[in-house]
């Protein structure tokens, strides 16, 4: 039987090809490095006692945790081989970090919050993010938050723009194609999983990006 790869699983060599140093350049000029996604969601998550972090990249969520002296438990997902090789060279002292496709993964405990931050949700076909964030919601404990940001609709980029919702962007890094769900999708989404409540938060990054945080809890 032949196997298709995922819209996500299509994504994967991008992000191996990228490396850390260019993500952390994209950081810069996104205006991530100033943490107001973070600043924005730490209200909600400060008294969870373990946080899942989901595609944490070069580690600027668990910088941000550990300035704050966050005490909890941190766990940090990754997939690509660099990121996660950078990671358990910087932060293995403080976190426990995973290299599993967030899809299929499988927790020892169930945590307070999980965080899919910078766009990590876009990364998912429409079908793919109703399916993993079910996954995802199932490895939170009773009440607890899983925080999702994304771009605003429309947004501009450099990328070509199939509609408002997907994005195809050729680079020397490899493909990548993403989906965008707007602010009904999400609510829709928080039915469908049940979720007690949806809170959101439109922001603006460092750089003036316009973004929605959905902080999801169950």
């Amino acid at each position: 039987m032949l196997y298709f790869k995922t819209m996500n699983e299509k994504n994967f060599d991008f992000y191996r090809n990228l490396g850390v140093d260019p993500f952390k350049k994209l950081a810069v000029v996104g205006g991530f490095n100033s943490f107001t996604d973070l600043e924005l969601t730490y209200p909600f998550v400060k008294h969870s006692e373990s946080i899942l972090e989901l595609g944490a990249g070069y580690g600027r969520c668990l910088d941000f945790f550990i300035a704050k002296e966050y005490t909890g438990k941190l766990i940090a997902v990754e997939q690509s081989d660099p990121l996660v090789k950078y990671l358990k060279q910087h932060y293995s002292s403080r976190v426990e970090i995973l290299q599993e496709d967030i899809k299929t993964l499988e927790l020892k405990e169930k945590v307070d919050a999980a965080l899919w931050m910078w766009s990590g949700i876009i990364d998912f076909s429409k079908e793919e993010q109703l399916n993993t964030t079910r996954h995802i919601v199932s490895l939170l404990n009773h009440s607890g938050r899983l925080v999702v940001d994304t771009p605003r609709i429309g947004f501009q980029t450099f990328a070509t723009h199939s509609n408002d919702h997907t994005i195809h962007l050729d680079s020397s890094y490899g493909t990548l194609d993403c989906y965008i769900p707007d602010e009904k999708e999400m609510r829709e989404l928080k039915e469908k999983l049940n979720m007690k409540q949806l809170d959101v938060i439109h922001y603006l990054t460092a750089t003036d990006k316009q973004r929605t945080l959905y902080i999801l809890t169950k």
